[in-house]
């Protein structure tokens, strides 16, 4: 198991506190011994108190935020992580959205001594291909999601849905429109992560006082992030998991995105 302190940050209000409480027993289910801390940000820290303590393996700690709707509880993310800065206690930050299921080890969990790079990011589940014969496989296997993604491809210019509008700050041109990475699970080193952290704070809300939401909100700065020049690696969606998907067959899910309301996959 890991060597390295790892601090696991999620921001649960309304009814995502009973999605973050689901997601910490399916983690205590695995029986992870590597000792981490885990800060709540919640509206209902009472509520959460009374659910969890804190024993040898995941130490608890819990900040009092106000309730957020939509699309303010992902515009906001970037500002309320950079608010528990003081608080964390590990050389390793990692962002879990709450509605994640643990159903075996995460890979970031299995690390031994280093990151293999300073940021580490989740490809998207949904647009996910492996190699180019993955897609023509999916055109006799699963031909509505071969089309599927092939009109995504020629639309965007890539597997994903990038901000598309210049006006924002999010805005990718084509030509650098690589890899689409998920929003709800990534991490990296302390000092890499709140500098990324005070970077998209900042680029948020510009758009904000400009009237301008990105196109998927928190994931559309993450990925414009990703296009800059940075020391990055990419892991494919084991940890950010979407059942049903085909063009996930041959991958072994580990973190399973639960699927809601507003969800875009």
């Amino acid at each position: 198991m890991s060597t390295i302190d790892f601090t696991f940050i999620s921001i649960a209000t309304g009814k995502y506190t009973n999605y973050l409480l689901a997601s910490i027993e399916s983690y205590r289910n695995l029986g992870v011994q590597t000792p981490i801390q885990w800060i709540i940000l919640t509206d209902n820290v009472k509520a959460m108190r009374d659910e969890l303590d804190s024993d040898d393996c995941v130490n608890f700690s819990f900040v009092e935020i106000q309730s957020l709707g939509w699309p303010e509880a992902t515009l906001l993310r970037y500002k309320l992580i950079l608010s528990v800065e003081s608080l964390i206690t590990g050389e390793v930050i990692v962002y879990l959205d709450a509605d994640m299921r643990f159903v075996k080890i995460p890979t970031f969990l299995e690390l031994d001594w280093k990151l293999p790079a300073p940021l580490c990011f989740t490809l998207h589940p949904g647009y996910y291909l492996e190699n180019f014969s993955s897609l023509l496989s999916l055109s006799y296997r699963a031909p509505k999601t071969f089309l599927r993604l092939l009109k995504v491809r020629l639309i965007e210019g890539g597997f994903g849905t990038w901000e598309n509008r210049p006006s924002s700050t999010a805005f990718i041109k084509r030509k650098n429109r690589k890899h689409y990475i998920c929003g709800g699970l990534w991490f990296g080193d302390r000092i890499s992560i709140i500098t990324m952290c005070k970077t998209l704070y900042e680029r948020t809300q510009v758009d904000i006082s400009q009237g301008i939401i990105a196109r998927f909100h928190d994931e559309s700065h993450l990925n414009w992030f990703l296009s800059t020049p940075i020391d990055f690696h990419l892991l494919p969606p084991e940890n950010c998991f979407a059942e049903g998907y085909v063009n996930l067959r041959g991958l072994t899910a580990r973190v399973i995105a639960v699927e809601k309301e507003n969800s875009h996959f």
